[in-house]
């Protein structure tokens, strides 16, 4: 561990504990929790309506943990290191609701190759070299918001959200990468007692440069693995644009609904070779039961995307698009006690046509089940979990327009499709202890573990996955 982690550790409890009002009136099932506006936390529907003075909660974690197995995707490492730290803080006032937290993340593995972007994935292209080394990502993230509401059913709200991430390749195929993602959010909500309505804003910055040796080649991905080895040091960039809107009815129905429209550019400094359009919805429709034993969740939710990747002559060559959705459903008992339970559906498609007689089509429709409980066991409290998926009929894949074929990593793509084609069943389990200490009350540690197993593995190191974790906290 650094010198410089530990300075940030210490930064971070000086900001989190002044802060040290704990209440029960801040909840997890509030509905407003899973949208973007800020100022629904403030509304008429909050359990935290009627209280005149201060409500807050917060809390400081520090976390290390480690993970292997062989069922994990070409820019995963088969052993990884893991450590960090992140408090959060939530404060209520008459008048105003002030949030914050900050984060600091730790990873390191060997045998690593694959994408040389933090977040593989995230673009609709990548940039891959394949010489196995040691690297490391750190990730640095802080946030807050605010709520203002007067005599009037007017409440002004907003969040702020700032990520950084570098990551490093020692050795092997020597390259950098550091991301810069920004995101603002203000919003507006009119609170009229049964019933209010809400309207939010969304501007999104992300950006990427990669640095890489002079002269190094590598494999530039233009969907579905079609492109070619080049040199290539250059930055992505993408900006975003979006609304939201809300609704609830009393305290028990909500609604909400996004979209957010982006464009994107990639090549050198002003370079715009490529760019990649994209279109973003996500809706969810939120039930809230309220009874004597406890509150119950329903949540019916889903997420769509379409994103292309164009030449600098509006030539599409790469084009996806799918969509996740499904049902919901938690339990918060009044004991402490938790229970749920989660159906998903995962659809997607892709099309590649690097040349114009080419066309080459991908399809998939897989399904997710799981579900978890909680148990409080006096100072115990005791977690567990399990996960099913697989797919649903058969993966799809036909070149539709023939001709010439573009270059292709064809062993590559083969086995990064292994990964989410697999049937895979996993588990997990945690449990938490809460120091009985005079005048230190939420003090805990809790060890957890999860593992998945893939079935009819061909192509992938192997067909398990493990992770354990290890967590020292404070709840105050």
């Amino acid at each position: 561990m650094t010198r410089s982690f530990l300075t940030y550790v210490f930064l971070l409890g000086l900001v989190c504990c002044p802060l040290q009002a704990f209440s029960q009136e801040i909840h997890d099932w509030e509905a407003w929790r899973q949208g973007r506006n800020i100022a629904g936390l403030s509304a008429l529907s909050s359990p935290r309506a009627m209280i005149a003075g201060k409500t807050a909660a917060s809390s400081a974690e520090l976390l290390g943990g480690y993970a292997s197995g062989g069922f994990h995707g070409g820019s995963e490492a088969q052993e990884l290191w893991q450590a960090g730290a992140k408090v959060e803080t939530e404060v209520h006032l008459p008048s105003w609701l002030l949030t914050g937290n900050l984060s600091f993340a730790h990873q390191s593995g060997d045998k690593m190759c694959g994408s040389l972007f933090t977040q593989p994935g995230y673009f609709p292209f990548d940039v891959l070299e394949f010489t196995p080394g040691r690297k490391t990502l750190r990730t640095y993230a802080a946030g807050g918001g605010l709520a203002w509401q007067s005599d009037s059913p007017w409440i002004l709200g907003g969040t702020l959200r700032f990520e950084g991430a570098n990551s490093n390749k020692h050795n092997g195929f020597r390259h950098t990468a550091n991301r810069l993602d920004l995101e603002v959010v203000p919003s507006v909500l009119f609170d009229q007692y049964d019933w209010r309505i809400g309207a939010s804003y969304i501007f999104r910055l992300t950006a990427e440069s990669l640095k890489t040796g002079s002269g190094d080649a590598v494999f530039l991905d233009k969907g579905m693995m079609y492109g070619a080895y080049q040199a290539w040091d250059g930055t992505a960039r993408e900006f975003s644009h979006g609304f939201a809107v809300q609704g609830e009815l009393g305290n028990f129905l909500y609604g909400d609904a996004e979209w957010l429209f982006s464009r994107g550019t990639v090549g050198k400094m002003g370079d715009t070779g490529l760019r990649f359009p994209g279109l973003a919805f996500k809706a969810q429709l939120i039930y809230t039961l309220h009874r004597p034993a406890g509150v119950h969740a329903f949540r019916l939710g889903y997420d769509g995307y379409r994103q292309e990747l164009d030449k600098d002559t509006s030539d599409k060559i790469y084009e996806r698009h799918g969509f996740s959705a499904g049902p919901s459903w938690r339990l918060y008992h009044k004991s402490g006690m938790e229970f749920g339970a989660k159906l998903t559906i995962i659809y997607g498609k892709d099309l590649g046509s690097l040349l114009p007689s080419f066309l080459d089509h991908d399809e998939s429709t897989a399904g997710e089940f799981e579900a978890d409980a909680v148990f409080p066991l006096g100072r115990f409290q005791l977690s567990a979990g399990m996960l099913y998926g697989r797919l649903l009929g058969d993966h799809r894949h036909v070149i539709e327009k023939e001709g010439d074929a573009p270059f292709r990593l064809e062993d590559w793509w083969d086995r990064e499709q292994e990964v989410p084609d697999a049937t895979r069943l996993g588990g997990s389990l945690a449990i938490r202890y809460d120091f009985p200490l005079r005048n230190v009350e939420g003090l805990f540690l809790e060890a957890s573990c999860s593992f998945v197993h893939a079935f009819d593995i061909e192509l992938l190191p192997g067909p398990d996955r493990q992770e354990t974790l290890l967590t020292l906290g404070y709840a105050f």
